[in-house]
């Protein structure tokens, strides 16, 4: 069975293992190079540890359409093999990192995705500048090797419906009329048309413009053997009754068809 690697440092990933009883005390509790630091991922860890007996763990149900699809959540410990062995690993999962990438890491994830894997990159929201919830700074790097603008925003529907409304003809979104997001930062780029747009009436909380012209999802398959999704948030595969980070909404609207298209695109298995 090919396995889909979810990153360590991938805050979802991260929440799920605490959920798990696993990392609350062996996570990286403070950062060299200017991480979340200790009172952040304690608020992280102590908002599930008096939760886990009565609620699944973060990505419970994206591990079970995983295996559906006949893939192989694996979740590492420390760091994401360097490289992947592609006779094992079909998907990297990563984004919303709660360090920095290294070059080599960059590197590693670029190369994955040129020789035929399948890498998913899921962002969140940005925050004013230096701080602590700003989920784009350490994804930027990333994604902007595949010609991607990261967008250090914050964009929410006013009323707070969440819903998204899709109307695109890419594999992702058959089937797919509707999806809800908390609130999330915002895509461009050239070289490919955008997957989701992200509502022109939505605004950006930290400046207050408005989404016209920017996307919650944009698909690369030109160029490389492989494939690459980019989402502008994360939090939105998280499980029902999850709060952290954000709420969990996979069951609301369609976003657990939307989610096994994604990654049966990645793996290129056909639905």
């Amino acid at each position: 069975m090919a396995r889909v690697l979810f990153d360590p440092h991938f805050a979802q990933a991260w929440q799920h293992r605490c959920d798990l009883g696993q990392d609350v005390a062996t996570y990286p509790w403070t950062e060299p190079s200017g991480g979340w630091g200790i009172t952040r991922k304690l608020a992280f860890a102590l908002a599930h540890l008096g939760r886990m007996r009565n609620s699944k763990p973060r990505l419970q149900s994206v591990c079970d359409l995983l295996v559906a699809l006949g893939l192989e959540p694996a979740f590492p410990e420390n760091e994401l093999p360097a490289p992947p062995d592609r006779d094992e690993v079909e998907i990297i999962v990563t984004g919303s990192r709660l360090k920095a990438f290294t070059d080599d890491e960059i590197a590693t994830l670029v190369r994955f995705a040129e020789e035929g894997g399948g890498l998913l990159i899921m962002s969140n929201h940005g925050a004013p500048e230096g701080a602590p919830n700003d989920f784009t700074r350490y994804d930027r790097p990333l994604v902007e090797k595949f010609d991607i603008e990261l967008e250090c925003t914050g964009f929410s529907e006013p009323n707070r419906s969440r819903a998204v409304h899709v109307s695109g003809e890419h594999p992702t979104t058959t089937g797919i009329r509707e999806l809800s997001i908390n609130n999330c930062s915002s895509l461009r780029c050239a070289r490919v048309p955008s997957v989701v747009d992200i509502p022109s009436n939505w605004h950006d909380r930290l400046t207050g413009t408005q989404a016209r012209g920017r996307a919650a999802a944009i698909a690369i398959d030109e160029g490389i053997d492989g494939r690459v999704f980019v989402l502008s948030d994360s939090g939105f595969m998280g499980n029902e009754g999850t709060r952290s980070p954000g709420p969990g909404l996979i069951d609301q609207a369609d976003n657990r068809k939307f989610l096994t298209n994604v990654f049966s695109w990645l793996a290129k298995i056909d639905t």
